[in-house]
Order: C-alpha cells, then structure tokens, then sequence
C-alpha cells in the first residue's frame, strides 16, 4: 500500500480505536493507524471503503480475510484483534500494527541485500508451509505483503500480510474456470491464472520465487508488460531468465534453484516453500575450498597501466564519494614483471636437446591500482582450479587505501563469478556507500549504458570493512579490506579510494 495524499472522508473512531493517521491505501481498503484507549492498544485498522461496502464479492473477500487470517496462529502472521461493522455498513479489521516497511519498500530503497532476502523468504516459507498445513494457499505472496519490522531482541521482524485472496483447499478443486482473479500478475503462478488445474501450496511457492527475484535482481522475473493479459500470457508461455543475468555474481546453482521453482507445472516445483528457501540457502553458501592442485609453473605475468574511468554513482547525502562524478579519472598503475619460471639450467634432460620450442602461452596481465610502493605486492600459488594468477598487496598509500588487498584473474567467466559469489557468502552484506546496490553492477562515465562488473560492499568476519569488484571483460576480481575506524567512516573512505581508482 502507498500513502495517498489525502483522505477528506477521514473517520474520527472505529470499533472504539481514535484514528491517529492513514497508514496506507490500496485498490480495495484504507489502512489506519488507531489507538484503543481502553485496551492501551496500537492497532492497522484496514477498512472497507464505502464505495465497495455495497459489492456482495468485496465483502465476502474481506470477511474471508478476517477470518483466514485468524485461524492461522503463528508469530509471522499477523495478529488479529477484532472485527466489525460500522453504522454505514463498513467492515473493518484491528489489526497488529507492525511499524516498519515492507520488503518492496526496501528494495526501492537499496536496502535489499541478497542476506537480507535469504532471511526474508526463508522466513515467508516457514508461513507458507504452516498455513498449507491448515489448508490454506495465500495466493497472493510478493514484497508489498512483507512487512518488516523489529523484533524485542534487536531482529528483523518478517510478518506476512494480506490473506484477502487466500483459498481453502477443500475449496479450489470446486473454483469455477474464468472467477475472480484477485492476486497480482506480477508475482501469480500458471496454474491459477488458467483455472485449468486445482491450486495447492505450490502455487505459493511460485510466486514465492517470484519474489526472491525481485528482492534479489530488483525486477520481476516478467519485465516490460504494460498490460495484465500481457503479464499472465508471460506466467503461462515464457520461460523466466537466468537470475544471474540481472545479478551476475549469482553462482549457476542459483539459476537452476529459481529455475525450477518457477517451472510452469506444479509437479515440477520444489514441493513446500521451505525447500525452495532451503535449497537457495545452499546455492548462496560458501562451497568446500577443492584440494590445492600439483604445483605447475605459472605463466609468465606482467602487469600493465591501464586507464579506468570512475563509474556512475547515485548521489546522497551519505556519500563520502570525492571528485565530480563527471570527472573522468585516469589510473596509474604499477609496471612489474613477475618472472616465475626457472632458467633452462635447471631443466633435466635425458636426450638431446629438441630442435624447436613450443612458444608458451601470451602472458596474462593484471592490473593494480595506483598507490602500492614496490615490493608490497608479491604473486602468489593458485589454491583454486578457477583462478590463474593472483597477487596479494599490503597497505595502499593512496587516501582511504586498503590495508591488504588480493587481485585475480579468472580461467573464465563461470570462475569469476564463483569466486566473487564465495566472497559475498563470507562476509555481511551492506549497501554501498551513496546508496549503491551491494551487489550490484557499475559503470564507467564514458559507457554507463554498459555494466563492466559487479561491486559488493561488506564487512569481514573479523570487523573490517571491505569492499569486491570484478571487471568481466578481463576476468578480472579484486578484495580489499581497510581498518575499522572509531567514527565508522572507513568504509566510506574505502569506497572513495575504490572511485577514484577502479
């Protein structure tokens, strides 16, 4: 629900509640915020407006509602506390107030990391599976009906809402083909836009995935849809994309959990919620480190200058972000040659020498950032198969530097992406200093139509705020991590040095 701007027919009183203000308003009801004096009580007092209270469906909907609703006792529901019907004829529901946002709100707001929607739908699935436990499929799951709060013990508070489009599955092998489609396009399985078969909990879980990629990507998995008929012809005919193409650090096991949670026939979905939400957990999680492989002799490596651009930010008040951001800045890097490989001195030969050589791979660059005096960078053995070179770095000395930082090129694009997805799962996930999306894709000034990598921002298990950023063209990741600093700005310091000199 959003905010209207104005609600002239405002009522002073409800079922005994003083209405203090207008929390919210949707197509169908006006939510208030009412105190019950008697009771020493907040409560959402979600009312039918007149214009509806005459429509025998609405009603019957919103008292379905009411009482769908209170008949599911479980911490992440919302808590009941009365219901009536006024003088006019309104009905209306008191309501748990649960003050906080809404999953969508946080998403709109860059508040959304991938932690943080692991948390939220592994919760909403636990809601999911009880209610289907009761014989009840809500019908209606997506980040608006996701309220987020703040529980006693300083936790984020997952409660779902909005039971109005719920159905009782004793019921849905009796619905009418062609009924009232009340749940939102965006987010609504095959089956219950066709009516061709009876709907259960999978259709929750449908529409479930549907929400974890919004949370995740920020879109709907069917973008572009300007009508309704259009969005459900998506849900019934197209295949959804690969998560990872709107978030690449997505690791390809995400794709397939998504992928078959959002198969278009029921029996090819995870069978309850909470194996979906599980299965996700698994596919974000840090996989065992492989065995290190035989030592071999590494190619020949050099590192080059190479001019990078700063990329495109959003501007607010909590950057810390130097310099204009139409100012270009041209990095300096460090010229070193790494020469690995012995002399032929040191080869053993038991025959005579071969009369051609075979010419050794192109030597693979890597480039580092401006501000590393020489000698603080030293290349180091692969542990894993996907990465070719790597090169640990100690303090920067430009401003805001990092303390350490690890650079690495990648054998390809999958690796890299694997890489970068083990770092994410290691550290707490933050949102990037001037609101950056953490994870999310930056941009040079010179091509922002273009995505050149993806940036996370984080905070190490030991305290340390850090900061990752690939750049695919080169297979290219970077680590770096700064000291934590009394007044709490060394992330922001970092993201300044990471801006200047990406």
């Amino acid at each position: 629900m959003s905010e209207p701007e104005s609600v002239p027919d405002r009522p002073e009183e409800i079922g005994g509640y003083r209405i203090d203000r207008v929390l919210g308003r949707g197509g169908m009801s006006v939510v208030y915020l009412g105190w019950h004096p008697t009771f020493g009580q907040w409560a959402a007092l979600k009312v039918l407006p007149q214009a509806l209270a005459g429509n025998p469906a609405v009603r019957a909907r919103f008292e379905q509602e009411g009482e769908t609703t209170a008949r599911l006792a479980h911490p992440n529901v919302v808590a009941i506390y009365a219901r009536g019907e006024t003088q006019d004829g309104q009905l209306w529901i008191a309501m748990q107030y649960v003050e906080g946002t809404t999953a969508e709100a946080a998403v709109q707001d860059g508040a959304m990391t991938p932690a943080r929607a692991l948390g939220v739908i592994s919760e909403v699935a636990e809601v999911l599976d009880y209610a289907h436990r009761c014989g009840v499929v809500h019908q209606d799951v997506k980040p608006s009906n996701i309220l987020l709060g703040e529980r006693s013990d300083g936790r984020e508070r997952i409660v779902l809402a909005d039971f109005g489009a719920a159905v009782i599955l004793s019921t849905t092998a009796e619905r009418e083909p062609g009924g009232a489609l009340v749940a939102s396009f965006a987010y609504t399985a095959p089956e219950v836009i066709t009516g061709e078969t009876a709907i259960d909990g999978r259709a929750d879980v449908y529409s479930l995935a549907c929400t974890f990629f919004r949370l995740v990507t920020g879109s709907v998995p069917f973008p572009g849809h300007s009508t309704a008929a259009a969005m459900a012809n998506a849900h019934v005919e197209q295949a959804a994309p690969p998560i990872s193409e709107l978030a690449p650090w997505a690791p390809a096991a995400l794709d397939e959990v998504v992928s078959k949670a959002l198969a278009k026939r029921p029996e090819d979905r995870y069978a309850t919620a909470g194996e979906f939400a599980a299965a996700a957990t698994r596919a974000l999680s840090p996989s065992p480190r492989p065995s290190p492989t035989p030592p071999t002799l590494p190619p020949r490596v050099s590192v080059t200058p190479a001019p990078f651009s700063s990329p495109v930010r959003r501007v607010s008040r909590r950057s810390m972000i130097v310099a204009g951001a139409a100012v270009a800045v041209l990095l300096a890097a460090v010229l070193v040659w790494l020469t690995v490989s012995g002399s032929d001195d040191d080869v053993v030969a038991a025959g005579p020498a071969p009369t051609t050589r075979t010419s050794a791979p192109p030597p693979r660059k890597i480039v580092l950032p401006n501000g590393y005096l020489p000698g603080v960078c030293t290349p180091g053995e692969p542990t894993d198969p996907g990465t070719e070179v790597i090169m640990s770095c100690g303090p920067n000395q430009d401003p805001g530097g990092p303390i350490s930082g690890t650079y690495s090129l990648a054998r390809d694009a999958s690796a890299l992406q694997a890489t970068l997805a083990r770092v994410i799962a290691t550290a707490t996930t933050v949102v990037c200093p001037g609101n950056m999306q953490s994870p999310g894709p930056w941009r040079r000034l010179a091509d922002p139509a273009t995505p050149k990598g993806t940036l996370f921002c984080g905070i190490a298990a030991d305290g340390r705020p850090l900061i990752a950023w690939t750049f695919d063209p080169d297979r290219f990741l970077a680590v770096v991590e700064s000291v934590p600093t009394p007044d709490g700005a060394a992330l922001n310091n970092l993201y300044a040095w990471w801006a200047s000199h990406s």
